[in-house]
């Protein structure tokens, strides 16, 4: 029953995301594009990029997932999307079955739920085709399943797991936290099969190839480890009150689903420091509980003297019996010569020929082998069968149907046996119990929290920022699991919780979908005119490469008008080359500004959230410079 309402509510949360895709949320931009245009590539065999275009910190992985549904279809930015969709659904299998192993039933089917809403922040790391973000939620998830289940003896998990392990440093760094915990757990529950790490570690080099190999073969400058110091080095020195408001009070908010699009309200503030607390003060309730009930096990109350005595007594019977049982298993009563006859002939089951030996006894078929071997196991053998069976010249030999009965049976107890064997080695082949994984969870998310609250982006940018804890929904659950087992107040806060999440999820402003069709009506504009080349600002490019399977291309300009971050350097290669007198601005940006100034005779279209401006009738541009 609890699978099914599951699969229910899990279908509901794709609806909704399959919904929010056609009404065009979340609005393409130029960092979804360039993991389009990498697909798109990828699905030509044209290139093979190790990272996304322009950054050599990213791994392409999600790249090459959608390559082949750009084989199928048409490229496009909702076919882009597509795995994401489908790697949300596999996030919500290995979530049920994780919760499901280590909580309850029915408490995974309450974690589905949860996860089936979403608010601005959530939907848009679920749902855009950028990379790092869908793949990486759905492979911590099952990294964690498989140190659970896996954990095995069989030198294939072991390898999966370092394969899962090696892509996910290639893919993004921002999941090293929850790596090193779960390979801290698996070393702690399996350490006694330290061959099998061996074919870990070499999954781990498989997995991450490119990555290794590009920091071989690449410039210093360009090696991952110094493009990510730089990166994270970045920003303004924020005074550490700002950095735990920006990364904790409001980063957890927006990072779990609780927040409405760009704002949250106070009482939404409050929600994630009353479930922390509330969680914690029940750990510690039934920690202290513990404590106690340990406290009184080692020192139980004595009985009294009369039933010491008793007690006393009771123990040397047992001991004299064990005694004398040791004495008659040293000095075990010999069978009478009768019986030790009876005993050998036993061990020799064949018994001479009857008349009525079949009729008197239905089980007993007869096999007589004339004109053979009369000493087919040798004559000394035949001797002594001769001798103990009273047979003649020839051999007689007799087979039992329920010596056959007794044959398949113990065949299929030992093949039921090595299945049951194989079953259990699938589910809990390492020691350790449960808690150990419930509790490597949560210090994942706790590691991961507080790594983005020393980082400047928590201060600087807190709310677009918050998408670095998108890994926090696979700890999250395992934070209210102590709620869920109190029975009324516990489940109580998890209610409030559950309202406030629904309450974000009905509040998705349409906003997005007015901007995709701004960009939908400057793509009309551009073909309409027959421009193939342009320039912009970078928010303002890339997209329109990918939606017309580069037809038309964007160079990118800073706010001097001068060449600015191209993710793509044969794009602008031949954007100069065309030299083109249009420009595509954000509206109202500091581009569009720059542009309105420093420009003229320029005729401006307006497209709502963007502006295009073409010079090619008027005087053409002045102060230009695109080196």
């Amino acid at each position: 029953m609890a699978a099914f309402v599951a699969l229910a509510l899990g279908a509901a949360g794709m609806a909704l995301r399959l919904w929010l895709l056609t009404q065009g949320f979340p609005a393409p931009n130029t960092d979804e594009a360039t993991a389009g245009l990498a697909a798109w590539h990828i699905a030509q065999g044209s290139a093979f990029p190790v990272f996304f275009y322009g950054q050599s910190y990213l791994g392409a992985i999600y790249s090459y997932v959608a390559a082949p549904f750009f084989v199928l279809f048409e490229p496009s930015v909702f076919v882009l999307r597509l795995p994401a969709l489908m790697l949300y659904a596999g996030f919500l299998v290995v979530m049920y079955h994780l919760v499901k192993r280590l909580c309850s039933p029915w408490f995974a089917v309450f974690t589905v739920g949860l996860l089936s809403l979403g608010a601005d922040r959530v939907l848009r790391n679920q749902l855009i085709g950028g990379g790092q973000y869908p793949e990486s939620l759905f492979c911590v998830a099952l990294l964690f399943l498989l140190t659970l289940y896996g954990g095995t003896r069989r030198a294939l998990h072991f390898g999966a797991w370092g394969l899962l392990a090696g892509l996910m440093l290639w893919n993004s760094w921002n999941t090293l936290p929850c790596l090193a915990v779960a390979g801290l757990l698996l070393l702690v529950r399996c350490r006694s099969y330290g061959w099998r790490f061996a074919v870990l570690g070499v999954g781990v080099v498989v997995g991450a190839l490119p990555l290794l190999w590009h920091n071989v073969v690449a410039l210093p400058e360009d090696r991952s480890l110094h493009v990510l110091q730089i990166l994270t080095s970045a920003g303004t020195d924020a005074p550490l009150t700002d950095r735990f408001h920006g990364g904790a009070v409001l980063g957890l908010p927006l990072a779990l689903g609780l927040c409405e699009p760009g704002v949250c309200h106070p009482w939404q503030l409050t929600l994630v420091p009353t479930v922390l607390t509330a969680a914690l003060l029940t750990v510690l309730t039934a920690l202290l509980l513990a404590l106690s009930r340990s406290a009184l096990s080692r020192f139980p109350l004595r009985p009294a003297r009369a039933d010491a005595s008793r007690s006393a007594l009771s123990r040397s019977a047992l001991s004299r019996s064990a005694l004398s049982r040791s004495a008659l298993s040293r000095f075990p009563l010999r069978p009478a010569r009768a019986d030790a006859s009876r005993s050998a002939l036993s061990r020799f089951p064949l018994r001479p020929a009857r008349a009525d030996a079949s009729r008197s006894r239905g089980r007993l078929v007869v096999i007589h082998i004339h004109n053979a071997d009369p000493h087919p196991l040798g004559r000394d053998q035949t001797a002594r069968g001769s001798r103990l069976r009273g047979c003649g010249s020839h051999q007689r030999m007799w087979i039992t149907m329920e010596s056959y009965a007794v044959a398949v049976r113990r065949i299929a107890t030992g093949t039921k046996a090595v299945i049951a064997r194989y079953r259990s080695g699938l589910t809990r082949s390492c020691s350790g119990g449960d808690g150990w994984v419930r509790g490597g969870l949560v210090a994942a998310g706790v590691v991961t929290t507080v790594l983005y609250v020393r980082s400047p982006a928590s201060a600087d940018t807190p709310i677009e920022s918050a998408r670095y804890l998108h890994l926090l929904l696979v700890s999250w659950p395992f934070v209210l699991w102590p709620l869920w087992q109190r029975r009324v107040a516990g489940r109580a806060v998890l209610a409030g919780l559950a309202a406030g999440m629904c309450w974000a999820t009905i509040h998705i402003t349409p906003v997005d979908r007015a901007k995709t069709q701004a960009q939908q009506r400057v793509l009309a504009v551009l073909e309409e005119r027959g421009i193939t080349e342009y320039y912009g600002d970078y928010w303002a490019c890339g997209w329109g490469s990918l939606s017309t399977s580069e037809k038309r291309v964007c160079g990118v300009l800073n706010d001097e008008l001068r060449k600015g971050f191209n993710r793509y350097e044969p794009h602008w290669q031949r954007v100069a080359n065309a030299n083109p007198k249009v420009f595509v601005a954000s509206a109202d940006s500091s581009f569009d500004r720059a542009v309105r100034a420093k420009l003229t005779g320029y005729e401006v279209i307006e497209l709502g959230a963007y502006r295009v401006y073409d010079g090619r009738y008027g005087r053409g541009r002045e102060g230009l410079d695109s080196s």
